[in-house]
């Protein structure tokens, strides 16, 4: 993502109320699927705001492609944080309670083997949750600003986490 647009969403993401609400939900989704979960780990955090929104509910890594994100995240005070590719994770087979992929998928050009890599850093019976932009027909000038590659449907989703042979638990669109 380029670093305008960072630095776009660096500074709304903390009253812009899509930010504020993606993050409430979740923090919902990880106390309601993983309540005892003891490490979290934000694939693609960005700017570090999910990584404020999940304060307090066990020990956070933040992992982004991007220097800049990163030196974002640091400004918030984040300081376990890693760089390296989604795809291809600088982190142990089932090392993390939880795994988020919050609008990364989005990003990848192949984003089946990036689900596959959350799925793997994740431990046996742990918790993934990623968000998405949905609807092809919702396509605009604002998903070529900040670098998308596509938009899915529920279906497009429900075909990737059955290729990757994963328990789907719960499915649905939101608008925050």
């Amino acid at each position: 993502m380029r670093y305008e647009e960072l630095l776009r969403m660096y500074e709304s993401e903390d009253h812009y109320w899509w930010f504020v609400g993606r993050r409430r939900l979740i923090r919902a989704l990880v106390e309601k699927y993983a309540p005892d979960a003891r490490r979290i780990l934000d694939v693609g955090c960005g700017t570090g705001g999910t990584l404020d929104a999940l304060v307090g509910l066990g020990d956070l890594t933040g992992v982004d492609l991007s220097e800049d994100a990163l030196g974002f995240c640091r400004s918030r005070g984040h300081r376990n944080l890693a760089r390296g590719l989604a795809e291809a994770l600088p982190f142990r087979d089932g090392s993390a309670d939880v795994v988020l992929g919050c609008d990364l998928l989005e990003h990848m050009e192949n984003d089946a083997v990036g689900l596959a890599e959350l799925l793997r850093v994740a431990r046996p019976g742990g918790t993934i949750i990623i968000t998405v932009p949905a609807y092809r027909w919702l396509w605009s000038e604002h998903d070529e600003a900040i670098s998308h590659l596509r938009r899915y449907s529920a279906s497009d989703i429900r075909g990737m986490v059955e290729a990757i042979d994963a328990r789907l638990v719960k499915l649905t669109y939101a608008v925050s």
